[in-house]
């Protein structure tokens, strides 16, 4: 974050963000799971910190990156229209848009996403060799803490199993609908 100095630059200062990244030690590209609390949390710092002419997002495939570009931009345009106690209600507004009639099972689908990426990315479980020749392990155990790598495989069952159970609701003569619903709900749930 800026220093006392940069703060007081004339042109002020901004924010480069990215919700997608390719590069080492692991890229995250294609299912946009940033956690919105983490977003909210890093964009209120910056705003706290006087980065505010200038907000950009990096964004790398942008039908899965839908919300996390919203919820940017929303902070970006207003910073008070979100707070840390509106982040899911924020979330549950945008699907009430998206998917007219199914955002009640929507938002704890996705809120539930949000919250397994936020400990570890779906695109990070395992690591390949770094460019520096550094092998990353998988923190995941199924013989240690209590079968971790378990539970995980079970939660993303669940959100499997929610999603299905939606897409099997939804009128299928709404193609754009079953669009959106493939690359923003089904898709996330195949790591």
């Amino acid at each position: 974050m800026n220093n006392d100095k940069e703060k007081s630059r004339t042109g002020g200062s901004g924010i480069y963000y990215h919700i997608s990244y390719w590069g080492s030690p692991q890229d995250y590209l294609w299912l946009a799971s940033t956690q919105p609390g983490l977003i909210y949390q890093e964009m209120q710092r910056a705003w706290e910190n006087q980065a505010r002419k200038i907000w950009i997002l990096n964004v790398g495939d942008i039908k899965p990156a839908e919300y996390l570009i919203e919820f940017f931009l929303d902070m970006a345009w207003n910073i008070h229209s979100i707070n840390s106690t509106t982040i899911r209600a924020h979330l549950s507004s945008w699907a009430s848009r998206q998917f007219p009639g199914y955002e009640h099972e929507i938002s704890p689908l996705l809120n539930l996403y949000y919250d397994l990426a936020a400990q570890r990315k779906p695109e990070h479980m395992e690591f390949p060799p770094s460019k520096r020749g550094i092998l990353f392990s998988n923190p995941y155990n199924f013989h240690e803490f209590g079968d971790e790598a378990g539970r995980r495989i079970y939660w993303y069952q669940v959100l499997s199993d929610m999603s299905e159970k939606i897409y099997k609701k939804m009128d299928h003569e709404k193609k754009t609908l079953i669009s959106s619903w493939y690359i923003i709900l089904f898709l996330p749930q195949l790591p």
